[in-house]
């Protein structure tokens, strides 16, 4: 992937990032919020988690696996931050770019909390895995406006079973 060194602070468009745990609606906002700029006559693109085509089926066949049965969390968190830097580069800039607003749904807090959670520090995090923050698309995250999604628990869990239940019917 060749990365794209043009000066992001002098993007045209908006980049909206929702954060938040499983089931606290980041999707659902996503597409509200789609559909409300685009009556105003703006374009929007979401882009979504797990999405770039080299790692798509993957991540389809693994959310289905139980822990063991695939490769390592470790593996697992670096094929999201390639995904991540997939969407980046393939989905996030060339829409900036033409001036339209992404909606990326999860960002590199997903990332961390899910990394800090395996055990890494922060410190491993943010200057290993996560090193692309602090180069060329540092003012990318710096200019994008994040929202944090915040729910219960309990109604965490009952939106993941209650999508289960649908996506097993």
């Amino acid at each position: 992937m060749k990365p794209n060194f043009s000066r992001i602070s002098d993007f045209p468009g908006q980049l909206i990032i929702l954060e938040g745990p499983d089931g606290s609606g980041k999707s659902t906002q996503a597409k509200k919020l789609k559909k409300m700029l685009m009556a105003q006559g703006q374009v929007a693109v979401i882009t979504t988690w797990k999405d770039a085509p080299f790692f798509r089926e993957y991540f389809v066949e693994h959310d289905t696996k139980k822990p063991g049965e695939g490769i390592t969390p470790e593996a697992h968190l670096l094929l999201q931050v390639a995904d991540f830097l997939y969407q980046i580069e393939r989905k996030v800039i060339p829409n900036l770019l033409k001036g339209h607003t992404v909606i990326m749904d999860r960002a590199l807090p997903t990332i961390v909390i899910r990394g800090l959670s395996l055990g890494h520090t922060l410190d491993q995090l943010e200057n290993g895995l996560l090193w692309f923050k602090n180069t060329v698309y540092k003012d990318l995250f710096t200019k994008a406006t994040t929202v944090y999604l915040d729910v219960t628990a309990e109604k965490t869990l009952e939106r993941i079973k209650k999508r289960s239940k649908n996506e097993e019917e």
